[in-house]
């Protein structure tokens, strides 16, 4: 039975969702499918130039109480988005650097906080313990989730939620806020909907890529969505690729979604086959990363090598592919 649900379900996608994503992107939006790659590709090229924010640095300056300095970093990073849409990826790093596992605490933002009462300060600790609550949470199936895991989550999810809040008032353009409050909302009860959050950021902004991918997230099937509801966010979000290319690979999340599905079930040639198809509208680094695993498991190393050299080229550092390169140019000699 189940697998006949996963077939149906496929050909539900394939024939009703999808066809009316690329239906529109065809003629309402006049982009051919390859332009719409391309625009997509150069994006996320752009969007993983350099420029980070080092971890170690903002600690030492909040340390030596350098508040303000962190503010301005900061807020630098926020004008730069708003100048070019692909630094949006710098600005959701630079506040995703206040983690416990950079060597941040909760006595150190605290002192940010009451020092400065800034938007920067709220949006940081906020973030800090979102990202606790998510390690919280952990990795598994909710019904695997220990019950205290789970209340630690809720609790450290609704702090971090208050003080997410406190910085969009102060700063209401704060996208990278925005996000963690969509993922909250998706993670645990929150007194706001995932979509309200959604609305209240294109209210302020119409360009943001990683706001709507976290909201895409939401309506996954698991997280008690559709493809359907996907795929009608996803036409709805490609009106704005003009103001920001990226856009054009939410098209691709659907396929994405039911290449995990196969991957877990052991299909990892029908799991390729979803990934090239998510793809078309444009790469990812996860994904061109989950095709070379698929690859590799059914032993087609040149077409693995040739995706870690491509996730080499987005993303140079990026530690897996570097394993794997070297391994594979050796094997496909």
């Amino acid at each position: 039975m189940f697998k006949l649900s996963r077939f149906y379900l496929i050909a539900v996608v394939l024939s009703i969702c999808t066809l009316q994503v690329l239906s529109v992107a065809a003629q309402e939006f006049e982009v051919p499918l390859e332009e719409q790659k391309r625009q997509a590709n150069e994006a996320l090229k752009e969007s993983l130039s350099g420029g980070w924010l080092v971890a170690s640095w903002i600690k030492h300056l909040l340390e030596t109480g350098d508040f303000a300095r962190v503010e301005e970093v900061l807020e630098g990073a926020l004008q730069s988005y708003q100048e070019n849409p692909q630094r949006e990826a710098h600005l959701r790093g630079a506040y995703d650097l206040f983690c416990p596992a950079a060597g941040f605490d909760i006595e150190l933002l605290n002192r940010w906080v009451d020092s400065t009462d800034s938007y920067a300060a709220y949006a940081a600790r906020g973030t800090f313990l979102a990202q606790l609550a998510g390690s919280a949470r952990g990795h598994q199936y909710i019904q695997y989730t220990a019950k205290e895991n789970l209340e630690t989550m809720a609790d450290l999810a609704a702090e971090a939620g208050k003080d997410l809040l406190v910085a969009v008032e102060k700063k209401t353009s704060l996208v990278s806020a925005y996000a963690w409050l969509v993922i909250l909302a998706k993670m645990t009860p929150m007194p706001y909907t995932a979509r309200e959050m959604l609305d209240r950021a294109l209210e302020q902004d119409k360009k943001t890529f990683y706001v709507r991918l976290q909201y895409m997230n939401s309506l996954l099937p698991r997280w008690g969505g559709s493809y359907e509801a996907m795929a009608s966010f996803a036409m709805e979000s490609i009106e704005y690729a003009e103001l920001n290319p990226r856009l054009w690979i939410l098209q691709g999340e659907i396929f994405a979604d039911l290449a995990g599905y196969e991957w877990e079930d052991g299909n990892y040639n029908r799991s390729a086959e979803f990934y090239t198809m998510a793809m078309e509208f444009g790469e990812t680094v996860r994904w061109l990363s989950y095709r070379a695993g698929c690859y590799v498991k059914l032993n087609r190393l040149k077409e693995a090598l040739s995706d870690f050299e491509r996730v080499l080229y987005y993303e140079p550092g990026n530690k897996k592919a570097q394993k794997w390169v070297p391994y594979l140019m050796a094997s496909t000699r």
